[in-house]
């Protein structure tokens, strides 16, 4: 009773403290009186662990998911066979298949070979055997000397004779462009099950149901397996010390020593004793394919099976294929292929033993036990591949772990979500949790600093400190604003950094705390790891944010670019000095330069003195998504990762550098989009050696001066990641820079001129080095015939000629020129003289005319002296009218002081305008008016000036502010202004021509107490523009009009709710009309944000454009709409922009007046 009572008093003491949000210090609270249980004995599991395999079938380019065999040719593509669709090949890409239509020879492949010169050959049982020889398919059957078109095996001799073994006819052989019958056919059988050449040249010849046979080139013997005969041998193999291992078809594997054999099936651990294909990888492991088990990998006297639930797509295997770099491939009856993606990444989920699949903390123990905390799978301890678990069943407090740490007196830390801490120390757990004063019980993270205190970070809490005998609180008081610690560590000079998701990263001296968060340098504060090197540079992890790095002070942050995503949950550092960051879509590994020298060449991305390297899906990291801080190195140089879908070890030994893998290949050049059949093609103009092999790519090309474009189409053959090789090319002769590094695999050029070309291409693979190849590939484009060396030494010699055989012409025309020209000159000198006499009288008359001219001359300069001053006159008058006319304009003042958001667009075609606005705030109402009057320039100035002296007198001074009544009043001046009349007056001619002067106007009254407008138009309408459209309750008539015939179909803005109304005004002008009705008035209930727009036809009338046509209202409309939700100020400088380009080169036909204002 009193132990509770003592908790409940910490409890409410820590409460308290942690209210005051400062830091606090709870009573005395030794170790030894936290609460200790007896931990239970764990769960023991046999560990196993899952490699990554990559599968191809129909979805990704096979055209049969019956694969029957595998091949690699010396360019580095895989062929295989299928069964119902030919031959395929694989680039690292794309697959290309081969079948009868291009010649191939048939439709079920069961072997692949390369023979000494390159050539591929193929056993297809419906046909007998097809060659290819890059260019061209070659079938032997039946007809060119084979014993049995049932082929299955071929083997090339040393003398380079092929055998070609069948299912029912034994063995055929060729020799020099022959084929005849192996001679001993009849000892062995008519059925082939394998033919095998080992090491010492002998060959191995196994049958259907007789057994297996040697020959060494000159003698055939039996050689006798401890199997039935009926238990056939399909796959033979050898390993380093000499020993055979001989597969069998119902009894498992035979090993032979040279002396003993030893049978593996079943007692030892191969579950199925059908043997398809024994291969040894790169690193001496023996894989076993099975026809319906599955793969086997022996390693060390271990063997561990790979079924279908476990990568495989079929556990019928009928090929293994291993290569260079680690990859092991595998056909399968109905499952495709399969890619094992090699054995630098293995993974663990609870299926091999693991307590849980989400791990959240990894470390290791002084006795080299590997232990994982996973959220859901309680803790789990990992040596000699056992697995020992611990949950509730065996007292552990919870089974969702966060975080790790190790204390050297009270043992290794655990953090919980949801129980606080749990202590371990030999076989007893002692509990930390909120009632012992933690803030509560959701741990994210710990840490012990070299003076033995336990940070702890509590979920939405911040940080607590236990020193052993008290808990010490961090808050906002003492200058910590981390609410969620997710990480952290104690420099090399006793700073303790701690990663927050709330307020960036937070450095504790000993007496402050320091932050460094978006506001000087981090892009957002988000952080979930952080790690200090061996050389004392801090990492940060930001998730969503990405990768930073505090060297000497200074905060640096690695471009986006380089990494995967900018999602970073965990980073650490290797026995190499690699960094090695955890993201949300892989790893990415910081290659340390001063510890790699064989990346200083490497053409990957650099981060000061580091290359940046990315590990994804295809890499064999499958997990993808890392989890915070949940990485570790442990003591062998092996690096775990936590991830959202299992643990994934990685193991260095296996991570090999390719420093030149790559085989760079010119597959095309075209001369269209559509791929180029050179064979096609004219050969008259278009000249070529000949196609090279394998691509049919024409060798020393020549093309005429008109088709001068090519397309070159290349790839370099990786099978490790081929979505990672980046390309680099030239043309020379064209080009004097290389291109940048891209994943593009073609270069177009058009185009090109006349010359001499070499293009070249080089690749870069995942490692950064470049291929160990480069592609050079030479053609010249021939000048046009005018422009070759022969057509311009004709040309010269012609014109020499041409201009010889033209001197001599000339010589002679000349010389007959000069005697007719002579008795020209005397008939002329007798003319001239005649003639002189007739010149003298001329000059006298010539001489009087002069004189009438000059008098003439000086009239004209008077009178063009008097129309100058009179022009002077009239420009006067124009801009003394245009001063006038803007005097009487209202100011702009009036409007902005009553309606803050407005605009004038006013733009007259000449100096002095008809169109006119006016406005005056009268008694509450702001009454506005737009007015287009007849004519333009000086008339309609006149009409004009008139309009706005009879609006001051009408509104100014008998406070008449309701529209109707405004334009009736209007009106009625108007025509007696101008004394117009009717034809219906009494007194009037019928043949009189009446006045026709007036004006269109637009008014509205607002009255600013009830919130409505009136409007009353003559001839033109008002836009409005709402959120919504005009309805019948919101617009009335004083007439009983119907609104319906008022307003205009309404047009809105697509994404937007503003609708544009159209009001329309009375068809009667401001001036005598054969209908003189009274102005209807509308009324209208406005609304906040609502605007009004008023026009003269100035705007819709401009010619311009491209055909020079009218602007037209319906654009009128989509301009006003397009910009209402701008400012006022705004949207007039795009009604301004709009004018100016739509009238471009023309002229401006009429004034131009808009007025907007916005409630």
């Amino acid at each position: 009773m009193k132990m509770i009572l003592k908790h409940l008093f910490f409890t409410i003491l820590v409460l308290f403290a942690a209210n005051a949000s400062g830091q606090s210090v709870s009573n005395p609270l030794p170790f030894s009186d936290l609460p200790t249980v007896i931990i239970d004995k764990p769960i023991v599991k046999q560990a196993s662990f899952r490699y990554s395999f990559k599968n191809f079938d129909i979805n990704e380019g096979l055209q049969s998911s019956y694969v029957t065999f595998l091949h690699q040719d010396e360019r580095g593509w895989i062929w295989f066979g299928t069964l119902g669709a030919g031959a395929g090949k694989f680039d690292g890409k794309k697959f290309t298949f081969y079948s009868t239509k291009d010649g191939f020879g048939g439709a079920e492949v069961q072997q692949i070979i390369s023979d000494k010169k390159g050539n591929l050959w193929f056993a297809t049982p419906e046909t007998g055997v097809t060659k290819y020889d890059g260019r061209n398919f070659t079938v032997y059957d039946t007809i060119k000397g084979l014993c049995s078109c049932n082929i299955w095996y071929i083997l090339e001799q040393n003398n380079d004779d092929f055998w070609f073994g069948s299912k029912d006819e034994g063995i055929s052989i060729l020799h020099e462009g022959k084929i005849s019958d192996f001679p001993y056919n009849d000892s062995l059988g008519l059925g082939i099950s394998l033919l095998y050449i080992d090491k010492s040249q002998k060959t191995w010849i196994c049958t259907e149901s007789n057994g297996v046979f040697v020959w060494d080139g000159k003698k055939m013997e039996r050689f006798n397996i401890p199997c039935s005969y009926q238990a056939k041998i399909q796959s033979i193999t050898e390993d380093s010390s000499g020993k055979y291992y001989f597969g069998s078809y119902g009894q498992g594997i035979f090993v032979y020593d040279g002396k003993n054999f030893i049978n593996y099936s079943d007692d030892n651990g191969i579950l199925n004793p059908n043997i398809d294909k024994l291969v040894f990888d790169n690193d001496g492991l023996l894989w076993i394919g099975t026809s319906g088990g599955g793969i086997f990998i022996y390693e060390n006297g271990k063997i561990t099976p790979v079924k279908k639930n476990e990568g495989l797509t079929n556990d019928v295997v009928l090929d293994l294929l291993p290569l260079k770099n680690g990859q092991v491939w595998i056909s399968t009856y109905g499952g495709g292929l399969t890619r094992f993606n090699g054995k630098i990444f293995t993974h663990f989920t609870t299926d091999e033993g693991l307590g849980g699949n989400v791990i959240r903390a990894i470390a290791q123990d002084v006795t080299g036990k590997l232990i994982f905390g996973s959220s859901g799978g309680g803790l789990s301890f990992f040596k000699d591949s056992v697995f020992e678990n611990y949950s509730f069943e065996q007292r552990l407090s919870s089974k969702f772990i966060m975080s790790f740490a190790n204390h050297k007196d009270y043992g290794f830390v655990i953090g919980t979500s949801g129980s606080g801490i749990s202590i371990l120390k030999d076989d007893k757990v002692t509990y930390l949790t909120g009632r012992e004063g933690l803030g509560n019980n959701y741990i994210l993270s710990q840490l012990v600093d070299k003076n033995g205190n336990l940070w702890i970070g509590v979920y939405g809490r911040g940080v607590f400190r236990y020193d052993g005998n008290y808990i010490s609180f961090f808050g906002k008081k003492d200058g910590f604003y981390g609410e969620i610690v997710n990480d952290m560590l104690e420099d090399k000079n006793g700073n303790i950094w701690f990663a927050t998701e709330n307020a960036g990263v937070i450095k504790y001296d000993g007496k402050k705390f320091t932050s460094i968060n978006k506001d000087n340098g981090l892009t957002n504060n988000l952080i979930y790891d952080i790690f200090e090197d061996r050389n004392g540079k801090i990492w940060i992890a930001s998730f969503g944010g990405g990768a930073y790095c505090i060297k000497n002070g200074n905060l640096l942050k690695i471009p986006s670019d380089f990494l995967p995503d900018d999602y970073i949950a965990s980073v650490t550092e290797d026995k190499k000095g690699n960094i090695w960051l955890g993201t949300r879509r892989g790893l990415v590994k910081l290659i340390n330069l001063n510890n790699s020298k064989e990346f200083q060449e490497s053409l990957l991305p650099v981060f000061e003195n580091y290359k940046i390297k990315s590990y994804a899906i295809n890499e064999g990291f499958t997990g993808n998504n890392c989890l915070a801080h949940s990485v570790f190195e442990d003591n062998s140089g092996c690096i775990w990762f936590g991830t959202g879908k299992h643990l994934t070890r990685y193991n260095p030994k296996y991570d090999i550098t390719e420093v030149s893998d790559l085989n760079l290949m010119l597959n095309s050049v075209d001369l269209s989009i559509e791929k180029t059949n050179w064979a096609k093609t004219d050969r008259n103009t278009i000249t070529y050696d000949d196609l090279a092999k394998w691509t049919g790519v024409p060798e020393n090309l020549v093309l005429p001066w008109d088709v001068n474009k090519l397309i070159f189409s290349f790839s370099a053959v990786s099978l490790n990641a081929p979505e990672k090789i980046r390309y680099s090319y030239i043309l020379h002769g064209l080009e004097a820079e290389w291109s940048p590094l891209s994943d593009n695999t073609q270069a177009v050029y058009s185009n090109l001129p006349p010359g001499k070309y070499t293009f070249e291409a080089y690749a870069v693979n995942e490692d950064g080095f470049k291929s160990k190849n480069t592609i050079n590939y030479s053609f010249e484009v021939l000048p046009p015939w005018w422009q070759t060396l022969w057509f311009r030494i004709t040309a010269i010699v012609i014109s020499v000629v041409f201009l010889y055989l033209f001197i001599r012409i000339r010589e002679r025309k000349l010389k007959k020129d000069k005697v007719r020209l002579e008795k020209i000159v005397q008939e002329r000198t007798v003319e001239i003289q005649q003639k002189n006499e007739n010149l003298k009288q001329a000059n006298e008359e010539i001489t009087a005319q002069r004189d009438e001219i000059e008098s003439q001359r000086d009239t004209v300069i008077q009178q063009k002296g008097f129309i100058e001053e009179m022009l002077h006159e009239v420009n006067q008058s124009i801009k003394y009218a245009t001063r006038l006319q803007t005097a009487i304009l209202p100011e702009k003042t009036i409007l902005d002081e009553n309606l803050q958001e407005n605009f004038v667009f006013f733009k007259p075609r000449d100096k002095v305008s008809g169109d006119f606005y006016w406005w005056a705030h009268v008694e509450g109402h702001t009454v506005i008016a737009v007015a287009d009057c007849t004519g333009h320039g000086v008339p309609g100035a006149f009409m004009s000036m008139l309009g706005v002296s009879f609006l001051r007198e009408i509104v100014g001074k008998e406070y008449i502010t309701h529209p109707g009544v405004i334009l009736r009043r209007l009106r009625k001046e108007v025509i007696k202004a101008l004394k117009q009349k009717s034809q219906t007056d009494e007194g009037v001619n019928q043949n009189e021509i009446s006045v026709k002067d007036g004006m269109d106007m637009t008014l509205i009254s607002i009255d600013h107490g009830s919130g409505t407008i009136l409007f009353s138009g003559a001839n033109n309408p008002i836009y409005y523009i709402r959120n919504g459209l005009i309805t019948k309750d919101s617009l009335t008539s004083d007439a009983g009009i119907d609104i319906e015939g008022v307003v205009s179909s309404s047009i809105s803005r697509e994404g937007s709710e503003k609708y544009l109304c159209e009001i329309k005004g009375d068809k009667m002008p401001i001036a005598i009309y054969e209908k003189m009705d009274n102005f209807s008035t509308y009324k209208i209930s406005v609304k906040k944000g609502d605007q009004i727009y008023m026009f003269s036809d100035g705007f819709a009338d401009q010619f311009g454009g491209a055909g020079g046509k009218k602007f037209k209202y319906k654009p009128f409309k989509q301009l006003l709409l397009e910009n209402c939700e701008k400012p006022m100020d705004e949207q007039i400088l795009a009604i301004e922009k709009t004018f100016i380009e739509w009238v471009g080169i023309h002229e401006q036909t009429d004034d131009v007046l808009v007025v907007g204002v916005k409630i």
